[in-house]
């Protein structure tokens, strides 16, 4: 479980990084995160985290806040060298409970990127925690480009996806999931969120189309 105060005016944004190479697994540990840029209020932000070796949810993100319209991101990682089947997650916006209703599988290392968008009813402060089967906190690997890579989304609306694309790329705060569909294949169909993740699907393109739709695509909307 991860656990994050989020406040929706304002928002600034710093990155933090942990080392787990000195410290040992199977405890508990917190953190607490201090911000300031010397004039306004400072922002604490604070956690509990478990280091292990099962499935993992880490990363826990705001991505973006429209007036009262939040987009969360969070990523799920099976850290076993088994398949985990029947996956669910839950996510407390701090303001309603929100569970997903379409369990997905992950094969040993792999992970899934969840996105959750929640119209909020006002703006203030709001603590956030969002769970997994025997999930803790864990450390996120550093890739920018994923291979085959699952995503789920859920809706300010309330409607929930999970697909898989053949490439999925990051850059700040905004997301591009990518499939080529070929025969026997079956389009996604995955909404955009806001101006922060992308959904672009093709078919029947030369080589050199696809790499300049993708291109295209990317720089169009960045």
């Amino acid at each position: 479980m991860m656990v994050k105060s989020t406040h929706l005016e304002d928002v600034n944004s710093m990155t933090p990084f942990f080392n787990f190479s000195t410290i040992s697994e199977g405890k508990d540990y917190s953190s607490t995160m201090l911000a300031t840029d010397g004039f306004n209020t400072a922002n604490v932000e604070s956690g509990t985290f478990c280091i292990s070796s099962n499935l993992s949810i880490c990363d826990l993100k705001l991505l973006n806040v429209n007036q009262t319209t939040a987009l969360f991101e969070f990523i799920v990682t099976n850290n076993l060298n088994n398949i985990q089947e029947n996956i669910n997650w839950t996510f407390d916006t701090g303001d309603a409970n929100i569970t997903s209703t379409i369990n997905f599988n992950l094969t040993g290392g792999e992970d899934i990127f969840i996105y959750v968008e929640y119209i909020y009813g006002s703006a203030g402060n709001y603590q956030v925690v969002a769970t997994t089967s025997n999930a803790n906190f864990t450390d996120l690997p550093n890739a920018l480009i994923h291979d085959t890579q699952q995503v789920y989304i859920r809706t300010s609306s309330s409607t929930q996806q999970l697909g898989t694309f053949d490439k999925f790329t990051l850059n700040a705060t905004q997301r591009w999931s990518i499939n080529y569909i070929i025969s026997g294949e079956s389009f996604a169909n995955m909404e955009n969120l806001s101006t922060h993740f992308y959904s672009f699907e093709m078919n029947s393109l030369q080589i050199t189309d696809i790499i300049q739709c993708i291109q295209d695509f990317i720089n169009g909307t960045a």
